[in-house]
């Protein structure tokens, strides 16, 4: 019923306005047609019958008084039948939170205030992107404007595209990133937890290495276990043309991998594969072959997927979890894993298979310990508001986790 309402709610509208629109037209017409007329009739100067070529005139006038009165009645009859609403299913206006408009890209959930109900970040492109929250009514509210997420630095709407929320910085909480085309920047923005970000781009790295780039699947992951997230973007320009008219823009692109210390991010030179030029479009992560390290597969616009291997990721140590709901959603989606290993290094992960463009990734979560033999502690926030914790785990675990029924 609730979808149908809307459907003839927009229907109601637009005929309104349809109908609205063309008796305005109308009247504004002959309003206009009255006035020529009196005009005309009022100023010509006819020696016989003057006096009732005058009369013709005021008469005129007179009637173009009266259909500007009409069209303010009609105006004001129209608000007023719409404020008292005799049919309020139909007549009552779609809210701003039921109906967003945009060429919607990347899409990342996650709980970014703690209330047990998932924010959904949308990168659109080239209009401000959408930050939604879900009230315990089960409506959305748009809040990427006055969260900062909306913008770039400098007040401007990007091509937005790939997006995702990852705790880049080690402070616990999540943070966004969203990908952008040739001449703009990356947006990277730093949870400030009161509800607003930062835009990062600038002392971070991200916008000096990614401007001549066009980015679309990405994510933040630990490429190399050492307990900080790198960054991962794959690259090609929407415009097979674009060199043409171009000499500094490239429709193919290498994808971007960029090493992370928690402050900064810089160019990770990595092998061979990642020096080749795709026209990249998708990318999922996971763990393919299981030896501990993230891999990544590539989609290409004419070409065949392309799989990056993660040779010698594994060189550090790491923990392997994978979540099952129960009072939750099965896969464990949108739980928050806390860990801080036995030398003090503190992460924040998010269990997801979204983000990115156009790509599922793998739900199993790698933790990197670097050199450390252990978690000192390990905590799982469930969607649900349950908590779990472990301490001393070892380092080449593989957990499998189950949501307390309690």
């Amino acid at each position: 019923m609730g979808s149908l309402s809307r459907v003839l709610a927009v229907a109601s509208n637009t005929f309104r306005e349809t109908i609205r629109e063309r008796v305005l037209y109308n009247l504004v017409f002959f309003a206009v047609l009255m006035t020529l007329s009196g005009l005309l009739l009022g100023h010509l100067s006819i020696r016989q019958d003057e006096k009732i070529i005058k009369d013709l005139g005021l008469a005129a006038m007179d009637v173009f008084g009266t259909v500007i009165a009409i069209f303010i009645g009609v105006g004001l009859v129209s608000k007023e039948i719409e404020r008292r609403s005799l049919y309020p299913l139909l007549a009552k206006p779609l809210a701003r939170e039921e109906f967003f408009v945009g060429k919607f890209l990347g899409v990342a959930f996650a709980d970014l205030d703690g209330d047990s109900r998932p924010e959904i970040y949308v990168a659109n492109d080239s209009e401000p992107a959408l930050l939604l929250h879900l009230d315990a009514g089960g409506r959305f509210t748009d809040l990427a404007l006055a969260a900062g997420v909306a913008l770039n630095e400098d007040g401007a709407a990007v091509a937005g595209m790939g997006a995702d929320l990852a705790d880049w910085d080690n402070d616990g909480r999540l943070d966004v990133f969203v990908t952008a085309l040739s001449g703009e920047t990356y947006s990277l923005y730093h949870n400030r937890g009161d509800g607003s970000f930062e835009y990062a781009s600038g002392r971070t790295g991200v916008a000096q290495v990614s401007l001549p780039l066009s980015g679309w699947g990405t994510r933040l992951l630990d490429f190399d276990n050492d307990g900080y997230k790198d960054l991962f973007v794959a690259q090609g320009h929407v415009l097979d043309t674009v060199e043409l008219t171009s000499e500094q823009f490239k429709y193919r692109q290498p994808p971007l991998l960029l090493k992370g210390d928690g402050r900064r991010f810089v160019r990770w030179a990595a092998g061979e594969a990642l020096r080749y030029p795709w026209a990249g479009r998708g990318a999922a992560f996971g763990d393919l072959d299981n030896d501990g390290d993230v891999d990544v597969v590539v989609s290409s616009c004419g070409e065949r997927p392309t799989l990056l291997r993660n040779d010698g990721g594994n060189r550090n140590r790491w923990i392997e979890l994978r979540l099952t709901g129960t009072r939750s959603n099965r896969d464990g989606l949108g739980a928050l894993i806390r860990s801080v290993t036995d030398s003090g290094l503190s992460q924040t992960h998010l269990v997801t298979t979204a983000g990115s463009y156009q790509s599922a990734s793998d739900r199993r979560v790698l933790l990197g310990l670097g050199a450390s033999s252990r978690l000192r502690s390990l905590e799982v926030r469930w969607p649900s508001g349950a908590l779990q914790r472990l301490e001393s785990v070892a380092a080449g675990s593989r957990l499998a986790l189950r949501e307390p029924e309690k």
